[in-house]
């Protein structure tokens, strides 16, 4: 709707043109419906416009020619635009042309690779230093606690160790169920919940305590191996003492008075600790003794027995696999797909190379036809405007009672110069073998500016 509006009340609308191979041309019958030609002819000639004496084109005759003007200078300026870009073409198809050419083509990614290394170095320096820190804390670790000799033992997932301590945590919650159910006013649920809840402390809580215990009390530190003794005293007192409650809590529940089988059991612990009663008793110290040590020794499996070994192997280990995925996306990502680009320049030219000739002759054919349209289009316009003009001129002579004025008696031309350029006759075009031989340098030049990078960024490497 604007566009209609901007040329109805334009004094110049735009013109229903087609385009052909890329050139305007005029549709006549289009453009004399919407200037409405004949009706404004008649009503210009029964005005007497333009006077009879008058030596120039009238309102609408200037419309019709500054129609025509725009159309063939826009072609015009297609067709220069066309024809240089052919005339460039065929420079390519020299040898020097074609290096020239493939350089500038491939300038940025040149660039890109120089630069890469430097772009980076500030991130690979520093993932190096860190790798040469972790890497001196642990050997320092190693040498003062006498681990020179020997590489840190830890399984690559804890995930089957984890399922070993839940399994034991369910393997013992059931059992100690079956043995506490007796005399609990809930009977087996009662006995699962308190299960569950003595696995708790058996496997996470004091099988835990006790690993540590034995972790410590084998460093070569001596504070951290006196601590270390103090705890697996602790760790063990407290495996045996509350496996003994547990025990003796077990009897109370079968007593007289279940209700109050926790104060007995503590009154009884203390006044005959190893009274435990009966064979299920005794089963259920037994086992709880045997759950911690089973879960202590898992808890050891996790990582290496030596306390912090494991640790400071792993951080030495991530700090390399750190350093090592970022200069391999760096050289395998990054510096390759900018050398695949210019490789990939390089390889078109030497295939444009292999068909100079028939490329040469392709070219040449097309700018003749360039040629042969651009002149077609200029005779059509000029053609359509005058059609436009006589249609104008007709209409409005048969309304007039004077003479029409003189300029209604000649056709328009495109005043200026149209200029046909020729393309280049036939060139010889040297062998194949010379255009390879002149990019043959440009390849070497990738390999050295690749290689350069590589080394720069290889140079970060541990």
């Amino acid at each position: 709707m604007l566009e209609f509006l901007k040329n109805l009340f334009s004094l110049s609308p735009a013109s229903p043109t087609k385009k052909r191979a890329g050139f305007f041309e005029i549709n006549v019958e289009e453009e004399e419906a919407k200037l409405s030609l004949v009706i404004r002819g008649k009503r210009d000639g029964a005005r007497e416009v333009p006077a009879s004496e008058e030596q120039r084109p009238g309102v609408l005759e200037k419309q019709i020619i500054e129609i025509g003007s725009n159309l063939i200078r826009a072609n015009t300026q297609h067709y220069e635009q066309e024809f240089h870009s052919y005339n460039s073409r065929l420079a390519v198809l020299t040898p020097q042309g074609m290096l020239n050419d493939a350089q500038l083509q491939s300038q940025s990614f040149f660039a890109d690779i120089e630069a890469l290394p430097t772009k980076h170095s500030t991130e690979l320096r520093a993932r190096k230093e860190r790798v040469i820190e972790k890497q001196k804390q642990l050997k320092l670790f190693q040498h003062d606690n006498g681990l020179d000799e020997r590489a840190a033992h830890y399984p690559k997932s804890k995930i089957l160790h984890f399922s070993v301590i839940v399994v034991i945590l369910l393997i013992e919650s059931a059992l100690n169920a079956t043995l506490l159910a007796k005399g609990n006013e809930l009977g087996l649920l009662g006995g699962w919940t308190e299960a569950i809840i003595i696995s708790l402390i058996n496997v996470g809580a004091l099988g835990w305590l006790l690993c540590m215990s034995i972790r410590w009390c084998i460093s070569r530190k001596l504070f951290i191996k006196l601590g270390g003794v103090l705890t697996l005293f602790f760790a063990v007192s407290g495996a045996i003492g509350f496996n003994l409650a547990i025990a003796h809590y077990r009897n109370a529940l079968g007593g007289e008075f279940p209700a109050l089988a926790s104060t007995l059991a503590y009154q009884s612990l203390l006044a005959n600790p190893l009274g435990l009663g009966d064979v299920k008793s005794l089963m259920l110290f037994i086992l709880g003794i045997s759950v911690v040590c089973l879960a202590a020794f898992d808890w050891l499996k996790m990582d290496d027995w030596y306390p912090g070994y494991g640790r400071l192997t792993r951080a030495h280990l991530d700090a390399l696999g750190e350093h090592a995925s970022y200069q391999s996306w760096l050289v395998h990502e990054k510096l390759q797909s900018l050398k695949d680009g210019a490789s990939d320049v390089i390889s078109r030219h030497m295939s444009l190379a292999a068909s100079a000739a028939s490329e040469d002759a392709k070219i040449c054919a097309h700018m003749k036809k360039l040629n042969e349209r651009y002149r077609d289009s200029v005779d059509n316009i000029q053609t359509g405007v005058n059609s436009m003009l006589q249609i104008y001129r007709e209409a409005n002579k048969a309304s007039r009672d004077t003479e029409a004025p003189a300029p209604f008696e000649i056709e328009w031309k495109y005043p200026n110069t149209i200029d046909i350029q020729q393309p280049p006759g036939s060139r010889e075009m040297p062998d194949t073998q010379v255009f390879l031989d002149t990019l043959h340098p440009l390849q070497t030049e990738l390999s050295k500016k690749y290689q350069r990078a590589l080394k720069v960024i290889n140079e970060t490497t541990l």
